[in-house]
């Protein structure tokens, strides 16, 4: 068995990512999936967890995935993925899932340029298939050994199409440009303890009266090198879900990771 470190995480993340050959979510969090490091490379982790989700239904649902991150001194490459084993009245499937690429660029210490691209699906809330790609810059506000905010300001194209609410019913499909504003920061007041919160907001350009809020929190402690312990929260108000959807939905979640 290899002992390098990068082939370890590449593989690792490799195996959970095909799970995600479909692909999840409202809005994915990517700035609570981010790593921190000063340092270049390779960084890689995979996470497990249990999650209640309410919304028409109320939901059991077990959740995995990975990420594997590349850094240079101005680039970094991320690939997200995960999916999810929902029970339903006692019913089993996998139908939530997403993959998620990005790429920035730095230009200065307090500016990066980023590029991203997203599949996904989620038959809670009503999504049978949505594809978006976006560009905008990422503004760094503050930054302490403790404290950092950021600031995101970025245009997508978005395709989406609905599950057939009404047998018989054609479907609806999607194509909109939308803006991509987020409002993050993250909080270490001791080693190993970390708070993430995340504010996003992403109106339609040419009719802003459409738009989804996202605020997340995410709670982590690590009391190890490798292991990591996490608690979510995230709230999502949406204008015009899916069809036969609520506007909002709730959620919040518990689980584990281990870091390479």
């Amino acid at each position: 068995m290899t002992h390098n470190p990068f082939i370890r995480t590449f593989l690792l993340s490799l195996c959970l990512l095909a799970m995600a050959a479909w692909a999840q979510g409202q809005i994915v969090n990517i700035e609570s999936a981010r790593m921190q490091s000063d340092t270049t490379g390779w960084k890689g982790s995979a996470q497990m967890g249990f999650t209640y989700t309410k919304n028409t239904n109320k939901v059991l649902d077990f959740v995995s995935g990975a990420h594997v991150q590349y850094k240079t001194k101005k680039d970094l490459y991320l690939l997200l993925g995960n999916t999810e084993l929902l029970k339903n009245g006692g019913n089993s499937l996998i139908n939530n899932s997403f993959l998620h690429l990005r790429y920035n660029r730095k230009f200065t210490s307090h500016m990066r340029w980023e590029l991203f691209g997203q599949i996904q699906n989620n038959a809670v809330t009503g999504i049978d298939f949505r594809f978006l790609a976006g560009t905008g810059p990422r503004i760094k506000l503050t930054e302490s050994p403790k404290f950092r905010s950021y600031l995101g300001l970025s245009a997508m194209y978005e395709y989406e199409r609905d599950k057939v609410a009404v047998v018989g019913q054609p479907r609806t499909i999607r194509r909109d440009a939308r803006g991509n504003i987020y409002h993050s920061f993250s909080l270490r007041p001791e080693p190993g303890t970390e708070m993430i919160s995340t504010l996003f907001v992403q109106p339609l350009l040419f009719d802003i009266a459409d738009y989804r809020i996202l605020e997340q929190l995410s709670f982590r402690i690590k009391p190890g090198k490798h292991f990591s312990a996490r608690f979510d929260v995230n709230y999502l108000f949406d204008t015009h879900p899916a069809t036969g959807q609520p506007k909002t939905n709730f959620r919040v979640g518990t689980g584990i990771g281990y870091e390479l």
